[in-house]
């Protein structure tokens, strides 16, 4: 009898001793396989982080271009109604003496708009200078005086290269 209880306790023993370690084994097994998803999840978390900004730069790099486009497309079109005539239009002498007017008076806005502003700015940045020399005594004033002088020959280099670049910059060719 003893032998049966022996043998009982040992086999209960075995037992309870083989599912602990089995419980052991499967819950260090369970972890790796957390650990192991985790890891993945993070490289997959930075893979998709990677492409998102990926295709951020290539909308931006696509709005770019698109914009470009458009102000090419917009300079195009303004060179287009610079060329516009009138006068062909014209059915009569009254008419076309009107219409002629009205593409001389069309021709000469560009041109005497750029003049009149390089010439209004030169002349504040004139009148500044002055008034600079007067206040020369006065260190506040001739500092925002110097301030407001940098502006206007900053505007003066602005139009200057603006107009320049408007009036002897390449165009595009026209097609045919």
């Amino acid at each position: 009898m003893i032998e049966i209880f022996t043998s009982l306790f040992a086999g209960g023993t075995t037992g309870l001793i083989g599912s602990i370690i089995s419980r052991v084994a499967d819950f260090k097994l369970e972890k790796m396989r957390f650990s192991h998803e985790l890891e993945m999840t993070k490289v997959e978390n930075e893979q998709i982080r990677l492409e998102a900004e990926f295709k951020f730069k290539v909308v931006d790099r696509e709005s770019d271009a698109a914009e470009d486009v458009a102000a090419s497309q917009a300079l195009s079109a303004s060179y287009r109604a610079d060329s516009a005539a009138y006068l062909p239009k014209a059915k009569g002498p009254v008419s076309a003496f009107f219409m002629g007017f009205v593409d001389f008076l069309r021709g000469l806005i560009r041109p005497v708009v750029t003049l009149y502003l390089v010439v209004l700015t030169t002349l504040l940045a004139w009148e500044l200078y002055d008034v600079i020399r007067m206040f020369e005594a006065t260190p506040a004033m001739t500092d925002e005086s110097m301030d407001l002088f940098n502006e206007v020959v900053n505007m003066v280099l602005y139009l200057t290269s603006a107009s320049t670049l408007w009036w002897f910059g390449s165009r595009p060719k026209a097609k045919g």
